[in-house]
């Protein structure tokens, strides 16, 4: 993945967003990775880069996984590979991006609400005594039910 990586990022064909004079081109995470490509000709080559290197590794991109999304006023074009636009919000290193604001804002935040209440539940104990268990809850499942009336 990193031989990948580099190649793309030194790649003059393939070419990214550039935010605050710095170029973005991907986003990795683990076994992630999220493209951020300006152009359809970006588009050609990074699959190209993509499809030489897996005939040397075994990499391939999961066409069942993929998905492509359109930021921009120019129409979306014919991706390769049968990769489809999507029309909703996708998840990117935690948190969704969309044309759609308040969806991807909608969804971001009720993950991160979710998580909450996983890590809160985690804090409540159980005590025993010769009378049977008693739950004990703590602080945190308090914010909790903060947390779940705000939302």
């Amino acid at each position: 993945m990193e031989i990948m990586s580099s190649s793309i990022l030194r790649s003059d064909a393939i070419q990214g967003l550039t935010i605050n004079s710095q170029e973005i081109k991907l986003l990795q995470y683990e076994d992630d990775t999220t493209a951020v490509l300006k152009n359809q000709r970006s588009v050609k080559e990074f699959i190209s880069l993509i499809t030489k290197f897996g005939e040397i590794s075994g990499l391939k991109i999961n066409t069942q996984k993929t998905e492509a999304l359109w930021l921009g006023d120019v129409p979306p074009f014919k991706l390769p590979n049968n990769i489809k636009w999507s029309n909703k919000p996708l998840k990117v290193l935690g948190a969704y991006i969309g044309w759609n604001l308040q969806e991807a804002n909608r969804l971001t935040i009720s993950k991160k609400i979710i998580d909450m209440r996983k890590m809160l539940f985690s804090c409540v104990t159980w005590k025993i005594s010769s009378s049977g268990f008693h739950k004990t809850a703590t602080v945190e499942v308090e914010l909790y039910r903060l947390i779940d009336q705000t939302y």
